[in-house]
């Protein structure tokens, strides 16, 4: 109990350390070393395990340019539950780590600009669950969740507000993203996308699904997949993706393919210049799109261009059963000149 100041890193490298405060709102640690990482969970020969970070909260004392509040590096086995971060760079960041639970956990204020809440770098089977992270309308960080890399991610009820992006998947050169579950989960208010998907040429997300998703009032884009990587097998099944600035899904090139929208509301986007943007803009191959409502409906604006957009390229579409109406250019735009279409 009480406020505990450190200046410099708490490195834990045995297996079996459980830290347990009395609560997030009377057992705080303070950090007035601008570039450390509080904990970091770094085995020094070989893989560790079982570990727990619970009832704590962790602040800064100085203003933090690098560092996690949390750094968990090759360990297998390990507990984050009840935890407030607030001011970091990072507030928890994972690497290379297997069976990591995130419980009930807020983090505030990550550094603008250059800052996230959670990042996933490597490893499987890390379970997020009621994770929030806000930043400063003013000066958003980064992303509120980042996942560089993951053989199995879920996200169950994860918010992000004023983070920037929501989720970035944006794997490098040779690396994957795969089997990502998200579920009810929603991202708000950034400047930038909702849901951003990019990998870089050479890297792939793939095999991942999305339900009962929110991406609503962000700047660009509610939901973005598109770059010089590979994006492959995507679902999104109930999700509702509305009043952002610009398309509500946008999904970019043949590099973009076996995309699945279902049973969502996509409206009342295009809300900076109206009759500019879609619902749904797609140049992607072997995209399937069904039972939507993309249009004015429970008193969203009527300022989306078409209800679904599909460019030139693109080729082994099916657009069944959606509901366009109210969009203000019309229901549907088809560029494409392929055979293989329905």
């Amino acid at each position: 109990k009480g406020t505990y100041l450190v200046s410099a890193e708490l490195t834990v490298t045995a297996s079996e350390m459980h830290f347990v405060g009395e609560g997030s709102g009377m057992t705080s640690i303070n950090s007035n070393c601008a570039t450390c990482n509080i904990f970091n969970f770094n085995p020094a020969l070989a893989s560790r395990e079982n570990a727990s970070i619970e009832n704590l909260a962790f602040n800064a004392a100085t203003t933090k340019s690098a560092g996690a509040a949390i750094k968990v590096n090759s360990w297998n086995s390990m507990f984050i539950n009840q935890v407030r971060i607030a001011a970091q760079t990072k507030g928890i960041e994972l690497i290379d780590s297997v069976l990591i639970w995130v419980d009930e956990t807020r983090i505030y204020n990550s550094t603008a600009s250059t800052g996230y809440g959670v990042i996933i770098d490597g490893g499987n089977d890390q379970y997020l669950n009621r994770v929030f992270v806000q930043g400063l309308q003013g000066t958003q960080p980064a992303a509120g969740f980042y996942i560089k890399k993951s053989g199995a991610t879920w996200l169950n009820g994860v918010g992000a507000l004023y983070t920037g992006k929501g989720l970035l998947i944006a794997p490098a050169s040779g690396a994957i993203v795969e089997h990502l579950f998200s579920t009810m989960s929603a991202y708000d208010s950034g400047t930038s996308t909702g849901i951003l998907s990019q990998p870089a040429e050479g890297g792939t997300v793939r095999r991942s699904v999305f339900v009962q998703d929110w991406t609503a009032t962000m700047g660009e884009y509610g939901v973005h997949m598109g770059s010089t990587g590979s994006i492959e097998d995507i679902r999104f099944v109930g999700h509702r993706s509305i009043n952002n600035n610009k398309h509500g899904f946008y999904i970019e090139g043949t590099n973009s393919s076996n995309i699945y929208i279902a049973d969502s509301t996509i409206a009342g986007n295009s809300t900076t210049t109206a009759n500019t943007y879609d619902g749904i803009n797609s140049g992607a191959t072997n995209i399937q799109i069904t039972g939507n409502r993309i249009g004015y409906v429970a008193g969203l604006t009527n300022t989306q261009r078409y209800g679904i957009s599909i460019l030139a390229g693109s080729s082994n579409y099916e657009i069944q059963g959606n509901n366009l109406n109210d969009n203000v250019t019309g229901p549907l735009s088809d560029a494409s000149s392929a055979s293989s279409r329905q």
